[in-house]
């Protein structure tokens, strides 16, 4: 079951948990708004009920989310592999490079994770270099906000 939850003055969030949920955020009362067994139709009414009261709509459904934080529990667990087959395509680019600077470059540099407001991880990528690249910005910057972890850049946190 996908409970829908309101802090009053904060927010409306979804989650299976909201008593955890809602602990984490530092909230003394929530109220259950809805609940539903469909992820999808969770996610959607998160969303509507945001813009309805008036808060912050977030830039992520909650099933998108979700994924992004199963994938941020597997890689805390080790598992080394999920990385592997998020960037399948991009390392057999590499493997038929003829620049052997490029992949050497590519095993030194550190893994980067694209986040939402939440801390939820959207994208992960090989280095900093990459996912500024994917984004339209610099190197540099996406570094600061790492090296901030309160800031944002491009409208995401970042990881790394």
């Amino acid at each position: 079951m996908y409970y829908i939850y309101h802090i009053p003055g904060k927010k409306i969030g979804c989650s299976k948990n909201p008593n955890r949920r809602t602990k984490q955020q530092g909230a003394i009362q929530f109220e259950i708004l809805e609940q539903h067994e469909d992820i999808n139709i969770a996610s959607e009414r998160e969303i509507e009920l945001q813009k309805q009261y008036g808060y912050k709509v977030d830039t992520t459904t909650y099933n998108k989310s979700i994924q992004g934080y199963s994938l941020e529990k597997v890689i805390k667990a080790g598992k080394v592999s999920a990385i592997k087959s998020w960037n399948k395509n991009r390392s057999r680019e590499l493997e038929k490079s003829s620049k052997g600077g490029k992949i050497n470059s590519e095993k030194t540099s550190k893994t980067t994770f694209m986040c939402d407001i939440n801390d939820n991880i959207i994208m992960i990528f090989n280095n900093r270099k990459e996912a500024a690249k994917y984004i339209n910005g610099f190197a540099a910057p996406l570094t600061n906000v790492i090296n901030h972890p309160t800031r944002t850049y491009k409208g995401f946190k970042w990881k790394g």
